[in-house]
């Protein structure tokens, strides 16, 4: 069992995501993973460790969640990667490849509201809230990124095999803007938040060049470090 991601709600209950595998008693229900597979968890604990809820995505593949975040109203948003098919609590969704992102919406009971996958190899590391309950959201990918409105295209030429991306979500789940990085070369997305203006910020690092819709901008040798922001 793997913790990847914390988050702390308005009441100060402490939010608790990851990986686990077989079965997993957090202190409420059974929680039983894909046989064979490790499933993703989320749970709540009180100021003092109490346990609140637990609860785990249905899918029958590997799946993860590695952030967390927790909004004014006390909703929580998860993301992470999934393979296979997966049940966000409206119906079963299924990756696109090996592997896909997803973005869930989670009520402060621990119920499923909505969830929405991304299609195309990549990884989801940050999450964050807006003032407005509007999500933003950033990772990796090794290809164009699908966010269900068609493929977002970094614009630039080819080889492109590593890309950051940024992408931003209305509280009922509705994708709103997103922008992307390329490079050939792997890049890392380690945060992301949503300043007072609604201008979501990436941080992460590159190495040699990386392509945007800004122009091009090269490290000073080895790995640098990445600010991105997008209204």
């Amino acid at each position: 069992d793997i913790a990847r991601a914390v988050a702390v709600d308005p009441s100060g209950n402490v939010i608790v995501g990851g990986s686990f595998g077989g079965s997993v008693d957090f202190g409420g229900d059974l929680l039983a993973a894909a046989p064979g597979h490790s499933s993703a968890f989320v749970m709540a604990l009180d100021p003092q460790g109490k346990h609140l809820w637990s609860w785990s995505f249905t899918g029958d593949d590997e799946m993860v969640v590695n952030g967390l975040a927790a909004s004014s109203s006390g909703k929580i948003a998860a993301t992470g990667s999934f393979a296979g098919t997966v049940d966000f609590g409206s119906g079963p969704a299924m990756s696109d490849g090996a592997e896909d992102a997803f973005l869930a919406m989670i009520d402060s009971n621990g119920q499923p509201i909505w969830g929405r996958r991304f299609g195309g190899p990549q990884s989801q590391i940050g999450v964050a809230f807006g003032p407005n309950d509007d999500l933003a959201i950033s990772g990796t990918s090794q290809d164009a990124i699908d966010f269900d409105t068609g493929d977002v295209s970094p614009g630039v030429p080819s080889p492109t095999p590593e890309l950051l991306y940024l992408a931003r979500f209305a509280g009922n789940g509705t994708f709103l803007t997103s922008s992307v990085l390329a490079n050939v070369v792997p890049m890392e997305s380690v945060g992301v938040g949503l300043d007072s203006l609604q201008g979501a910020v990436m941080v992460g690092s590159f190495q040699k060049k990386v392509e945007s819709e800004f122009g091009a901008i090269e490290s000073a040798g080895g790995w640098d470090v990445l600010v991105s922001r997008s209204n």
